[in-house]
């Protein structure tokens, strides 16, 4: 599949404190669910399906926040 990435920022980007291996099992997860549910969707049309995977990361650091958002057009 395609992957599109976003990211919106007010100001340079700032450090977050997190566990980096949880982190990068919640993608992986995530992600790989995304794959195997455009490949699904794939095998199933009778037309040419063009998988696509959309995330979108906004820092705010007014409110101490970053937002993820990851969308894919699977099934």
């Amino acid at each position: 599949p395609n992957i599109v990435y976003n990211f919106s920022s007010e100001l340079p980007i700032c450090n977050i404190e997190c566990d980096r291996g949880q982190v990068s099992q919640i993608f992986t997860n995530i992600l790989k669910n995304a794959a195997e549910s455009i490949v699904l969707k794939s095998q199933e049309s009778q037309e040419n399906f063009n998988g696509l995977i959309n995330i979108a990361l906004n820092v705010n650091h007014l409110n101490n926040q970053v937002n993820i958002k990851i969308e894919d057009n699977g099934k």
